[in-house]
């Protein structure tokens, strides 16, 4: 199993198929990526926009009321301004928290950190503490408010933090057409991905996959000793060119096969007749043998009688010249019987010498067919081996 996930893993298949994945997720998946952001953040500015604009139109209308000194003006105008469906709150509140001014009447005079997590100090670095803060679909703005030059008939200390502006504006509808519109780009970027991923794999399969299990198949038959298949692919693609090239090398397989079999069978046609040859030439050479035999026992009788009674001396050495011719035509045809006698293949102490002497008796008569003079020097000493006599031979 684990063999078997392994080969999985290192296919060329999953390679491309992690391939076009990665591939996808950089082409389609990263801008995906990007747009989301950009809309992410199009959409923080748009609402920081609309909430820095709802602000300054509170701010208007408590700096109007503070000029007219009227705090009951200032308090309705900010009652008002809550009935505004998108706004939730709006508080006006001293440095230290405490709540000078809202558009709920129950939280005046009460400390914002009792009420609000977003309750903010005032910064050391230039009194600098205006924020933003989002909870949910609402967002919350404290604009801090300084003691300006129309201020300093009731306020000392121009340019000082006197108060801080907290509103909370919701963004309910905005907020689900953004968050829908968001979900439908990302939904849309999964499903191009997942939709891509399918086509192209469908594809691989299709045009590629197949093709090549069927150049595959066609391999193992060719293993199984099948020179009659012939694999089809269509198109003039590289695979396509591949198989043409697979069925020329099967025709050339199927023709070098049949050429070697006719020359296996003409070389197990010519070893017949060879056997067959030896065999009658065993036949010939103990036909021979017997006649010779008679032939030379004649011969040494005739030449012993000769001696005895003095015959010429011409007659003499025709008889050795015939005894000496018929001896060659029988040691010939002892060697040809030895030869095509079956021996068993034992192993044992030979003399080589004498292995080297018979096959070249055997020999002779080729070697003087063709005009060679073969010169044996031989140890007269028995060189002993192990081995096989009749094999030694036939080498």
């Amino acid at each position: 199993m684990k063999y078997r996930f392994l080969k999985n893993f290192s296919s060329l298949k999953f390679r491309l198929m992690l391939l076009i994945t990665l591939v996808l997720i950089v082409v389609v998946g990263m801008p995906l990526g990007f747009f989301v952001y950009q809309l992410d953040k199009n959409y923080r500015d748009f609402s920081i926009n609309m909430i820095e604009t709802t602000s300054q139109i509170v701010y208007q209308f408590i700096f109007d009321g503070m000029m007219k000194n009227d705090s009951l003006a200032i308090q309705k105008n900010l009652e008002l301004i809550a009935l505004e469906p998108t706004i939730q709150v709006v508080r006006l509140y001293r440095p230290e928290g405490t709540i000078l001014y809202s558009s709920r009447p129950g939280e005046i005079q009460k400390n914002i950190r009792e009420i609000s997590d977003n309750f903010l100090k005032e910064k050391t670095k230039g009194n600098e503490i205006e924020a933003f803060f989002r909870k949910g679909n609402f967002y919350s703005h404290h604009h801090p408010i300084y003691v300006n030059r129309e201020c300093t008939p009731c306020h000392a200390n121009p340019g000082s933090l006197i108060a801080i502006l907290d509103v909370h504006v919701g963004f309910s509808q905005s907020e689900a057409l953004y968050s829908t519109s968001k979900k439908m780009v990302v939904f849309g970027g999964i499903l191009i991905i997942v939709v891509l991923w399918i086509l192209l794999n469908l594809l691989y399969h299709s045009q590629i996959e197949t093709r090549l299990r069927t150049i595959i198949v066609g391999f193992e038959k060719l293993a199984g000793g099948n020179f009659d298949i012939k694999v089809n692919v269509s198109g003039k693609h590289e695979l396509a060119w591949l198989a043409k090239k697979f069925n020329k090398m099967v025709e050339n397989l199927r023709t070098a096969r049949q050429n070697e079999e006719q020359f296996f069978l003409e070389r197990m046609e010519r070893a017949d007749r060879l056997v067959t040859l030896g065999e009658i030439a065993a036949e010939i050479a103990h036909e021979v043998n017997n006649p010779a035999s008679i032939i030379l026992s004649r011969a040494e009788i005739l030449k012993d009688e000769l001696q005895e009674k003095g015959g010429h001396s011409e007659n003499l050495k025709d008889l050795e010249i015939i005894i000496k011719q018929t001896e060659k035509i029988a040691e010939t045809t002892r060697s040809i019987l030895h030869y095509a006698r079956k021996l068993p293949r034992s192993f044992g102490k030979i003399d080589l010498n004498q292995v080297i002497r018979r096959s070249v008796k055997i020999l002779e008569p080729r070697l003087n067919k063709n005009n060679v003079m073969l010169k044996v020097n031989l140890p007269r000493t028995p060189t002993l081996i192990w081995g096989s006599f009749n094999q030694l031979e036939q080498v």
